[in-house]
């Protein structure tokens, strides 16, 4: 076992300069094409809380434990209601979204309950920033409105508001960079014991004696230095 290591490692280091310059090479290219081919996408996002009240609906006081049950089994539903075609369609046409459709449009969404609770995010995507926090807020509107068409006595409190993003969600240059290192060594490290495994010359005396079955009787000087 620990000739064959031996062996492996003395195979890598005898071509050690592949071994260093695709990961280098995979990397710059990794981050050229971040930079300058991928467009940044922007999300903004809000946070909603879902409750179940049958008193006032602008009131949030003397909610039961009954209540909060319920309203997390709610949350799978309004997660589903948030990307349909209805919620979609009708903030497309509020805010003349010409380049998108309902599909690509909730492509864009991401909906998520926070830890199992009644809490629910709301994410949108978009290339431009000011956009994105535009689309998220109308989206919530449109969203609280249908539930109260289709749920009497349901309520959705916005707890954290839409803000412009500052940065881009995507692409991620740090992450891109090191996945494309790690993806340039692994293949820097197959190329090199394929070049190992192709090569059938015979490199040393071991090796003839080992091939051959005959003693080496002499060895000829490299003159060449």
């Amino acid at each position: 076992m620990a000739e064959d290591l031996t062996k492996y490692i003395q195979i890598l280091r005898k071509r050690i300069g592949i071994l260093l310059v695709l990961p280098i090479i995979s990397a710059l290219a990794a981050a050229a094409i971040s930079l300058y081919l991928l467009e940044p996408v922007y999300k903004s996002s809000v946070s909603i809380l879902v409750i179940n009240k049958n008193n006032d609906p602008n009131s949030l006081s003397n909610v039961t434990y009954d209540d909060l049950l319920i309203s997390q089994q709610l949350v799978k539903d309004y997660a589903e209601i948030i990307k349909s075609r209805s919620v979609t369609s009708a903030v497309i046409n509020q805010l003349t979204l010409n380049d998108l459709t309902p599909e690509k449009f909730a492509r864009n969404i991401e909906v998520q309950s926070k830890n199992d609770t009644d809490i629910i995010e709301i994410k949108v995507k978009d290339k431009d920033p000011q956009r994105a926090k535009i689309i998220v807020e109308t989206m919530t509107e449109v969203f609280q409105q249908k539930i109260y068409s289709l749920y009497e006595n349901r309520n959705v409190k916005i707890i954290d508001t839409a803000e412009v993003p500052m940065e881009p969600d995507s692409p991620n240059i740090a992450i891109n960079v090191v996945l494309a290192a790690f993806l340039g060594l692994a293949m820097a490290v197959i190329i090199i014991f394929l070049i190992e495994f192709l090569d059938d010359t015979i490199k040393t005396s071991e090796e003839a004696e080992k091939v051959l079955g005959l003693p080496v009787v002499g060895i000829i000087p490299n003159l060449k230095k």
